[in-house]
């Protein structure tokens, strides 16, 4: 009785191998399920942080800076109207959204770009839009939840992201013409602390300094995957099948090698910020030194306004001592991200020393001349009048204007320096004009209708400047009581002549939303876009104000620019 059935041996190890083939098979699930369950959640959450970065801690950017998002639209064929704002919520600039693409950058990096580098940040983000990058990242993400226990599939997936990012800063190097612009850009960025969410294709995706060093190594070197690396990919992608197959590989390994929380560092950026020292130094080895010939000269002999003069231009190369002096007032990260020094400087001498006023920046053509005349001599926009080809033009150099200058002197001096340093062949005064204006008349009574701003630690409410309905996310701005006033001719599109009695003498602050700022286009000084619905906007400034505005006709200054 107590012998065993040889006979039998061949079923019961046949039952054996089938119980444990069954659950294992049900371990399996189970645990490919709670990880289906864990990364989805990962997923919901990282939606939701896109929802808030979307809505909060966000501003308008520069109006040149949509501005150039709108023109590189058109060269990329992008269909969609993009829209830029600054956010404090990320540290990288961000893409979001398809159908209503937005493109966020960190509030506090604009001002540390060049015109070129935002250039180039903003072709490699409209080159995910044109290639519905958000989406396919998105289907991406969704592949990788359900295939998770695949090394291979993360393998695949970080090269798929690399490749993305690699055919952007293509596409962004054909429009911008220049590789070492994108990888100058790329530097910058690589300073930062790239921690965005998942699912928003980011201009610091992929490996920076690879993407670096593929940017600016010799043509014809490859930098793509070959056929060893796909036979690679392929023989592992069959591997796992075998085993499963197999059912020979324990279940606590599998686990292991598959566990989830290992694999999603994956989808944040690496830590780039230490490796990118090489690739800064490449960028801009090539371009270090400013024109020797200028060495023998010294600062104040090169800079210095003569007799009879209120401004001079100093031509590029900058000289040394004038990076040196620009390069004192600002911090490394700035330095390293854009080496060869800002478009323009202007500085103030009074005779013995020089000041810094301001570092701006203007594209390839240096300062354009609307905005020069701004800085040196506080002319807004709504001032100007003539040919907006040449208001929009640029004018290479620095520029030093004496201090306590008049407006007449700087124009003066302005117009020599157009004419026979940069051929302008045009003519640059004030001109006392006729116009169609609207006065303000009336008492003041404040009962501004915006949100409550600060200003200096001081709490200001905001007046509000828009004409058919307010834009998502108005320009912000603060001034005394007549820089208000040209900001709302400005949106008016009519001076407004100020007749009015209690004039405040605190700062006013306002919101200026324009109803189609999308649609700017440069053939006027200022855009006719600028004022659209302005009548809509004039009864709310009203409305605000206590005012009436009575059309009139009145001679009015302006500064006109004009082909001779």
């Amino acid at each position: 009785e107590n012998r065993v059935n040889i006979q039998q041996w061949p079923d019961s190890l046949a039952n054996l191998a089938k119980y444990r083939n069954e659950r294992v098979l049900t371990l399996l699930a189970i645990s490919w399920a709670m990880g289906v369950c864990l990364l989805s959640l990962r997923l919901i959450v990282g939606w939701n942080g896109l929802s808030r970065v979307r809505r909060e801690g966000v501003a308008a950017v520069q109006s040149h800076v949509q501005a150039t998002c709108s023109s590189l639209c058109s060269l990329i064929g992008v269909k969609q109207t993009v829209q830029v704002l600054e956010s404090t919520l990320v540290q990288v600039p961000t893409l979001i959204g398809w159908l209503q693409p937005l493109i966020l950058f960190p509030a506090t990096l604009v001002s540390g770009l060049s015109p070129d580098e935002i250039r180039a940040i903003l072709a490699h983000e409209l080159a995910h839009v044109r290639r519905h990058d958000y989406l396919v990242n998105l289907g991406q993400i969704i592949v990788e939840n359900f295939l998770f226990y695949h090394p291979v599939v993360w393998w695949l997936s970080a090269r798929i992201r690399q490749e993305r990012e690699n055919s952007c800063d293509d596409i962004a190097a054909q429009v911008c013409g220049s590789k070492v612009m994108i990888a100058r850009a790329l530097t910058t960025l690589a300073e930062l602390d790239a921690r965005t969410p998942t699912i928003a294709p980011a201009a610091t995706g992929g490996v920076l300094i690879q993407r670096i060093r593929r940017l600016l190594q010799p043509a014809g070197t490859p930098d793509r995957m070959g056929r060893g690396g796909v036979g690679l990919g392929m023989l592992c992608a069959a591997l796992p099948l075998l085993v499963i197959w197999s059912l020979a590989v324990p279940i606590s390994e599998s686990a292991e090698a598959n566990d989830p929380s290992t694999s999603s560092s994956s989808v944040t950026t690496e830590s780039e910020s230490t490796s990118t020292e090489p690739a800064e130094k490449s960028v801009t080895s090539s371009e270090s030194g400013a024109d020797s010939s200028k060495e023998s000269v010294s600062f104040e002999e090169q800079y210095r306004i003569p007799e009879g003069r209120v401004l001079i231009r100093v031509p590029h190369p900058r000289s040394a001592e004038a990076k040196r002096r620009y390069e004192a007032s600002i911090s490394p990260e700035q330095i390293a991200s854009t080496p060869e020094g800002p478009d323009g400087i202007v500085w103030k001498y009074d005779g013995e020393t020089f000041s810094m006023v301001t570092a701006a920046y203007g594209g390839h053509d240096g300062i354009v001349s609307s905005n020069l005349v701004q800085i040196l001599a506080k002319i807004e926009m709504c001032e100007l009048e003539g040919d907006a080809r040449l208001w929009m033009k640029g004018t290479q150099g620095d520029y030093v204007v004496r201090k306590d200058a008049t407006p007449e002197q700087i124009v003066t001096d302005l117009e020599r320096i157009l004419n026979d340093e940069l051929n302008y062949n045009a003519t640059l005064k004030f001109e006392d004009v006729k116009r169609d204006v609207y006065v303000a008349k009336g008492e003041f009574e404040a009962k501004p209708a915006g949100p409550e701003m600060r200003y200096q630690l001081k709490p200001y409410r905001s007046y509000l400047l828009y004409g058919l309905a307010q834009m998502e996310h108005p320009q912000n701005d603060i001034g005394k009581y007549p820089e208000f006033w040209k900001a709302v001719s400005l949106r008016v599109g009519r001076r407004i002549v100020d007749e009015s009695e209690n004039a405040p003498e605190d700062y006013l602050e306002w919101l200026l939303s324009y109803d189609d700022w999308n649609k700017t286009v440069w053939n006027t000084i200022p855009p006719a876009q600028f004022s659209a619905n302005g009548n809509l906007a004039l009864q709310r400034i009203s409305e605000q104000t206590g005012l009436t505005f009575e059309t009139a006709v009145r001679t009015i200054r302006v500064l006109s620019l004009r082909r001779k």
